[in-house]
């Protein structure tokens, strides 16, 4: 990515993701998360995950990854995978400061995190997958199963359906509103909060509530890779 920052502010890792577009998932995104995640795991700090003015991110990219090699476009969709289950049982805080639109990997990337806040105004964030002609990997639908109410499961998963943030608020994907200059200043202070609480009862009770969910995405998504890879590979 052409301008990722990671910062300590206060106890609080910080990673900044900009690309200067969409914030698209490809391996340097993944890369700047694990470099984050690495920093805050080894000095057991809380996180925040904030996007660039006007994008939290747009998703997998659709633009470049289809051009890839066989091998490496499977060796990133298997590493995003492997990131975003990390992430959902994260020994320490993590929270999203969603800036802007947050569609298909961009949402399962805010699902993952424990807590998000997000800017009001005229975004979008979803899944959108059905739309595109994409199954989701079971890890997925467990992100929305553990954190999301089985009325709205219809609307978020097998419709596609894309919401506004007020919208996203009222189905649960975003827990909390706030202006375009605050967000990340928001998300810093609840991410403290957070890791005031004692860490090895966090880190347990998270695992406790989230284990499960994350353990059947991980079997199930060895075996989903090459039909992900395939759809990437047929929209070249």
């Amino acid at each position: 990515m052409s301008n990722v920052r990671i910062d300590n502010s206060e106890g609080v890792c910080v990673i900044h993701l900009d690309d200067g577009k969409a914030n698209a998932i490809n391996d340097a995104f993944l890369s700047a998360v694990t470099e984050g995640l690495d920093r805050a795991e080894a000095e057991e700090m809380g996180v925040v995950l904030a996007g660039r003015k006007g994008f939290f991110s747009g998703g997998l990219d659709l633009k470049n990854l289809p051009n890839l090699e066989p091998d490496a476009l499977f060796s990133v969709l298997q590493r995003f995978g492997e990131v975003m289950l990390r992430l959902f049982v994260f020994p320490r805080p993590v929270v999203s400061a969603c800036t802007g639109h947050a569609v298909a990997g961009g949402t399962v990337t805010l699902l993952a995190t424990d807590e998000r806040i997000a800017v009001d105004g005229k975004f979008k964030l979803g899944l959108n997958e059905t739309a595109l002609g994409l199954s989701l990997p079971i890890f997925v639908t467990e992100f929305v199963r553990c954190q999301i109410s089985p009325a709205y499961h219809h609307s978020i998963l097998t419709c596609g359906d894309l919401f506004s943030p007020q919208e996203a608020k009222d189905v649960g994907i975003i827990h909390e509103l706030t202006d375009p200059e605050n967000v990340v200043a928001r998300a810093i202070t609840r991410a403290k909060e957070l890791s005031n609480l004692p860490k090895q009862a966090y880190r347990d009770n998270k695992r406790s509530v989230r284990g499960q969910f994350e353990k059947l995405g991980r079997e199930a998504y060895p075996g989903e890779l090459k039909s992900f890879q395939g759809f990437f590979a047929q929209n070249t």
